[in-house]
């Protein structure tokens, strides 16, 4: 044996208690003794550095390769049978996972489609409608993949994996093919192959292709500018979007009564949606209002006017300050009144002063002498 074991700790369940001294003995211990065995031309790889991580923190992302001393709250729980034997947890971290959703998300310029593509990744259950209600209720993109897992792990799921989702919409992805999905688009005959099937389902029959890739441009530049955290503004962003497309129509045909009333339209469209260039520059400058401005605004404008006499000291508090203990305060420390105060201070204590009385003893001498003399 090569030197002494260092003495353990009890460890308790669920705790690590040794130091990393104790490892790093107990690994060049271990290391000798393999050595030894394997004989001295045998070279043994593990350092004890290696060790200490691989103890302390067991769980290794496999995406970006940060380590983790426990699986939970760091890497999203599922129900795959892939998952398994590894306590029902992704072997990808929870922060891997959000950067892959924002990846697809900016490939797909859709925040259900890149969903739909973790899920597949990952084999979650796709559910449409439970990812439109985590779409209206999450204030910031990045929180979707954590709330949708989350609720994926409810009993009402277990057991559901991506498989299911297949079977139920007749084992197709029922949506654009990933390969037509991540091509990059970099002009408007590279696009003409890539009309989503999302496109035409969202804004119906009728239109031509060229439309439909103008509208599937259109409507992601409205929803990439502003906020579709509802039904209700998805929708508008869709009729805002085909009346681009039918004024487009009109201007081209020459029709100027169709033109103006899709220009009526729009701007009823736009102040339902609160974006019309009005409501934005208010909107402006009601940001850029504080309440520091809005009461300096106050003061400069319609200013606080002066107390009217009777109100300005209605119980006499203010004067009893000043007089008791202000006055009082300065007689205290032999210091002289200020003039201010002094007129009030001899006023209030003339009214509760007691003069010692004195006798006028020459007086009454006067009157026995002339007593005496009558």
């Amino acid at each position: 044996m090569a030197g002494n074991k260092p003495k353990m700790q009890k460890a308790k369940k669920g705790e690590y208690v040794r130091t990393k001294a104790e490892i790093v003995a107990l690994v060049n211990d271990i290391s000798a003794q393999l050595k030894e065995f394997l004989g001295n031309n045998k070279s043994f790889d593990l350092t004890a550095e290696d060790a200490y991580n691989s103890i302390i923190k067991p769980h290794k992302c496999f995406r970006c390769g940060k380590r983790f001393s426990q699986q939970k709250d760091n890497f999203p729980s599922t129900w795959s049978p892939l998952y398994a034997k590894n306590d029902k947890k992704l072997h990808i971290c929870n922060s891997c996972v959000l950067e892959l959703y924002e990846e697809y998300v900016a490939k797909f310029c859709d925040q259900k489609q890149a969903m739909k593509r973790l899920c597949m990744l990952f084999d979650y259950y796709y559910n449409e409608k439970l990812l439109n209600g985590v779409l209206e209720k999450t204030t910031t993109d990045t929180a979707v993949p954590t709330m949708y897992f989350a609720k994926m792990n409810l009993k009402t799921y277990q057991n559901k994996t991506f498989d299911t989702y297949l079977e139920e919409t007749g084992g197709t992805l029922n949506a654009m093919s990933v390969e037509k999905a991540v091509e990059k688009v970099e002009s408007v005959d590279d696009l003409k192959d890539v009309v989503l099937k999302d496109t035409v389902e969202r804004f119906g029959s009728g239109f031509t292709e060229e439309e439909y890739l103008f509208m599937q441009k259109e409507y992601a530049d409205w929803t990439e500018r502003y906020d579709t955290s509802t039904k209700a503004q998805e929708i508008l962003y869709q009729d805002l979007t085909v009346n681009t497309v039918m004024s487009r129509r009109a201007s081209r045909e020459g029709d100027v009564d169709t033109l103006n009333k899709c220009s009526e339209l729009r701007q009823k469209l736009m102040t339902s949606a609160n974006i019309k260039p009005s409501q934005e520059k208010s909107k402006t400058i009601d940001e850029k209002l504080t309440i520091g401005t809005i009461i300096r605004d106050w003061e400069e404008e319609q200013p606080v006017p002066e107390v009217a006499e009777e109100w300005r000291d209605v119980d006499g508090i203010k004067r009893y300050m000043r007089v008791w203990f202000f006055g009082t305060l300065f007689k205290m420390f032999n210091k002289p009144i200020p003039d201010k105060f002094k007129f009030e201070y001899d006023e209030e204590f003339e009214e509760y002063t007691v003069d010692k009385p004195q006798m006028d003893y020459y007086d009454d001498e006067e009157e026995e002498n002339e007593e005496k003399k009558e």
